[in-house]
């Protein structure tokens, strides 16, 4: 295989080499082909950034760099990075408590924690915010993508085979006390039974070259690491030594416990590996995997136990490499720029194992199916938002006990007889995990107690275990009771924490409402998005003790969602006393509920309701319910003053949110549709010039994305204002000052400048003379924002923008398609969809005129199947032609993606959805509006750049 430590490096030097294929000719345009995003040239500082450290941030081809190593490369480089990115990490100071980025430390806002190598609180957490549209989540790996889609022939594709790796990580020696292999190994698998000698005992611990430790093991901690031979062993690479023999009862005589049926059988077979990746629940998504396997002999299932046992706790863990391997690149690289390319895409990711499956073949073999999930995915299940290094101490104790108490109630249920009964080996409901006892009545706390009170029970090992978790009734607490005060403790003292002082703090131009007076300083009763998700979620993620690191990456928000349109989701801010009560209303009387439930929460409380956000500007439209007594129903309703005028409500909600946007603009809302993706890497460690994997590290990434924020939004405008059913008009872009980063509020004042990018795109479409440009006017009510039409066909218009984005052409030479179906979604229930700041199962008052804005989707879905291509992800933006010369030829944007790996066969299966077909807000008149602009021009053959009175 082709060194993993220059693949970074190599898909930058192919794409230089391939560039000729797209229209560079020179070395400068080589160079600009290489360098730019989305097709569109950047200036020098974001140009490193994203070649040289973003592909570090959101992509694995290599592994994932902690955030003091982005910050060491990004001083290395000599990249102004203000404007772009701000890190905050433990370990970054400059001296005076702030970061180098200018901002407070989560250190500090992170209630009572600190990461100290060594010590229980060593998993390091950092927040990082990434600006600029144009670095968005949506653009990763545009170039790639382009080149992948048009450049690749297809007789390099036939000379490449599908490529995978596998790393099982488990702990546990890789032998016992008598030297006897007891994990998953090629040892245990040749062993016969017998100790290992020396030599065979250095083989056994041995490690793959520069492994570490994992994340959370301790000094003097043993595990073994197995891999790929454990699948492509030759079949003869067996022990014909190996006799079947029967256990002796007596055990002094017998040669080992693993008698085998067939010495002549091999190992495993690997029979086919998927990856799937959508949104899995509420706001968050996360990669899951299937892989099947054959076990040969039954009777070796004992020696596969670390593959096959789900374990939703526990610290084994795969990492998987994968995608393809071309002859050239592995024998010649630098010779054959397509094959150094295709190797450049293999993705890197750890998982755990959820669940498995198996059938016992009437051949002797055993067929298994794993089910597996990204690491971290499961501790958003298991991990309450109390969770701290504390209590994390005091759940091992609980844990402890509640073993103690589970073979007790086994030894009542028979479970040491000959035949054990396992049916019913959870007597007590509550008492079979430490989440569970925790949330244990009063009712069944009674019972248990009155049972440790009864004196014919003192002294039992069932009472002595139900007293250490439960406690005696009288006066004496158990482990339980400690455990709950401290996650009340954790509660109250992160809500505290949320007074103090943030880094993301940041001016919205909200009217009547100041969430921020300066750099770290929120308003009172205030905090942001970014305090919260650190606090209550990355505390919990990082006391499991299973990562590295734990990194918050946030991006900016979609250019129609008004008042938080050129802000960062970090920033998005939060009443701290609505936050508090909400929290206690819905998870009483014990305050605590899981990491997955808490960010559900979040979603619908704060980020989809217009009622209890302030920040869109559209909270007074809408008041708390009352029943006739006066007392609070808990419903959201319109308020009354606007009931039996829908005219009114429309007119006022288009005033509201007018200051959002610059003057003259088209008053639109697309509501944030905030997504959260889970995604585990190894680390890297950096050699001189070159970055190699380090599997021993575990850096587990929380991205937070709005789904409907794009670069190539200013693109798909002008292409579907062609579209016959559409009367809208693009407006002219008007500048907007970028803030100083030198005001009261330091680098949060950087914007997602989405004029600029808006600018930017018209600009280049004016220079080839594919629009034409109307100037601005006054009108009685303002200004009113130039028009933009397109003056060639739609033809012409798609081949340029095409080459302003990551671009598919169905059909061409090259082109990886295998096949696309494209399907309408229209559903009636469509109809009803409107801005609404009502929760599940909560609505205005029947009767009321709220109308809100009309919603407008396009809703279509299209699947596409390929060649594999493994950094094809989710939220990514491309071009689809097909040449059809319909509005079919659109930008559209990844919703799901499946990996399928079989016997020399590996294809990529993804879902899009158009870029503009997120439901966006707006009023009825606007389109009216829209359409006479249209037809006055038509009539009097207005021209670009006269004011037509």
């Amino acid at each position: 295989m082709s060194d993993p430590t220059v693949q970074n490096s190599a898909a930058l030097v192919a794409l230089g080499e391939l560039s000729a294929y797209f229209g560079g000719r020179s070395e400068v345009e080589n160079q600009v082909f290489a360098q730019s995003e989305g097709k569109i040239i950047k200036d020098e500082d974001r140009r490193l950034l994203s070649q040289e450290v973003l592909p570090f941030l959101v992509r694995s081809t290599v592994g994932g760099m902690t955030s003091q190593q982005i910050r060491e490369k990004i001083d290395s480089l000599g990249v102004d990075a203000k404007p772009l990115i701000a890190i905050f990490n433990d370990s970054s100071t400059a001296g005076d408590g702030t970061s180098a980025g200018g901002g407070l430390q989560p250190g500090n806002l992170i209630e009572g924690y600190t990461a100290t190598e060594g010590s229980k609180e060593s998993t390091a957490l950092s927040a990082i915010q990434v600006f600029p549209i144009d670095l968005s989540f949506s653009t990763r790996d545009s170039e790639i993508l382009d080149v992948f889609f048009n450049g690749i022939p297809n007789i390099e594709f036939s000379r490449c085979v599908p490529y995978f790796d596998l790393l099982v990580i488990s702990p546990g020696s890789p032998f016992d006390a008598n030297g006897k292999p007891t994990t998953m190994s090629q040892f245990s698998f040749l062993s016969p039974n017998e100790p290992l000698n020396d030599f065979g005992k250095n083989l056994a611990t041995g490690l793959p070259l520069g492994f570490t430790p994992p994340a959370g093991s301790e000094e003097g901690d043993a595990f073994t690491v197995s891999g790929m031979e454990l699948f492509t062993s030759p079949q003869t690479l067996v022990n014909g030594n190996e006799e079947y023999f029967e256990p002796d009862s007596s055990g002094a005589q017998t040669p080992g416990s693993n008698p085998v049926l067939d010495r002549f059988r091999p190992f495993m077979t690997i029979k086919s590996f998927t990856v799937n990746l959508q949104p899995a629940f509420g706001m968050d998504g996360f990669k899951t995997a299937k892989m099947s396997l054959t076990l040969h002999d039954r009777s070796r299932l004992s020696q596969i136990a670390p593959l096959v046992q789900p374990d939703l706790y526990g610290k084994t863990e795969l990492r998987v490499e994968y995608g393809w391997s071309h002859p050239d690149a592995n024998s010649l690289p630098g010779i054959n720029p397509i094959g150094d390319f295709l190797n450049s895409l293999r993705q890197k990711e750890k998982y755990g194992i959820v669940n498995s499956t198996f059938t016992f073949t009437d051949t002797g073999e055993v067929d298994v199916n794993l089910s597996l999930a990204m690491r971290g995915a499961s501790n958003m299940f298991t991990a309450n938002v109390s969770d701290s290094p504390e209590l994390a101490d005091i759940k091992k104790e609980l844990d402890a006990a509640i073993k103690v108490l589970q073979e007790q109630l086994k030894k009542i249920r028979g479970f040491d007889a000959k035949v054990p009964d396992v049916i019913g080996k959870t007597i007590i409901p509550a008492g079979s995990s430490t989440s569970s006892a925790l949330k244990i009545d009063d009712e069944k706390r009674k019972k248990i107690q009155a049972y440790i009170q009864d004196q014919k029970n003192d002294g039992t090992e069932l009472s002595k275990a139900l007293k250490e978790i439960f406690g005696d009734g009288k006066g004496e607490s158990g482990v339980t009771d400690k455990a709950q005060q401290t996650a009340e403790e954790s509660f109250k003292a992160k809500v505290t924490a949320l007074s103090k002082d943030t880094p993301f703090a940041a001016y919205f131009l909200t009217p009547g409402t100041s969430f921020a007076t300066g750099a770290g300083k929120m308003t009172s009763d205030y905090t942001n998005l970014g305090t919260l998700m650190m606090n209550f979620v990355g505390t919990p993620l990082a006391a499991t003790g299973n990562f590295d690191e734990v990194q918050f990456v946030f991006y900016s928000f979609n250019r129609l969602a008004g008042y938080v349109r050129n802000r960062n989701i970090a920033q998005f801010p939060v009443k701290i006393s609505d936050f508090k009560s909400k929290f206690e209303e819905k998870f009483k009387p014990f305050l605590d509920c899981s990491i997955q439930q808490f960010v559900s929460f979040i979603n619908t409380e704060f980020l989809q309701s217009e009622f209890n956000s302030e920040v869109y500007g559209l909270s007074n439209f809408y008041q708390k319910e009352k029943d006739d007594s006066g007392k609070e129903t808990g419903a959201i309703v319109l308020d009354k003053k606007y009931e039996g005028d829908p005219s009114k409500l429309a007119d006022e909600r288009t005033n509201a949110l007018k200051d959002a946007y610059p003057e003259g603009s088209t008053i639109q809302f697309r509501k944030p549709q905030i997504q959260m993706v889970l995604e585990c890497v190894p680390g890297v460690v950096q050699e001189n010039e070159l970055y190699k994997t380090d599997d021993g590290k575990s850096i587990l990434r929380v991205i937070f994305h709005d789904r409907s924020a794009t670069p190539l939004e200013p693109q798909s405008m002008v292409y579907n204002s062609m579209s016959e059913a559409n009367f809208s008009v693009v407006d002219t872009p008007t500048s907007e000052p970028e803030p100083s980063l030198d005001g009261p509020f330091g680098e949060q004042a950087a914007s997602a400048q989405h004029s600029r990018r808006y600018s930017l795109v018209l600009d280049l479409l004016a220079e080839a003379k594919l629009i034409e440009v109307s100037e601005s006017t006054e009108g009685t009510e303002g200004t009113i924002a130039g028009r933009i039409r397109p003056k060639v066909s739609a033809g012409n218009l798609r081949e340029f923008l095409r080459k302003t984005a990551p671009s598919c052409i169905i059909g061409s030479t090259g082109n990886p398609v295998i096949n696309a179906q494209l399907s309408s979604m229209n559903d009636p229930a469509l109809a009803s969809i409107r801005i609404a700041a009502a929760t599940a199962n909560r609505g205005s008052a029947a009767g009321s005129d709220d109308q809100g804005f009309p919603t407008f989707i396009q809703p279509t879905q299209l699947n596409v199947t390929m060649f594999g291509m493994p950094l094809m992800s989710y939220a990514q933006n491309v071009f689809f032609d097909f040449n059809t010369n319909t509005n079919v030829d659109n930008f559209y944007v990844c919703t799901g993606i499946d990996h399928t790996f079989g016997p020399g066969e590996f294809k990529t299966s993804a879902k899009f959805t158009q870029v503009d077909g997120f439901e966006k807000f707006r009023s009825a008149l606007t389109d009216v509006q829209n359409f006479i602009t249209n037809l006055d021009e038509a009539n009097r053959g207005s021209q670009p750049g006269v004011n037509d009175t």
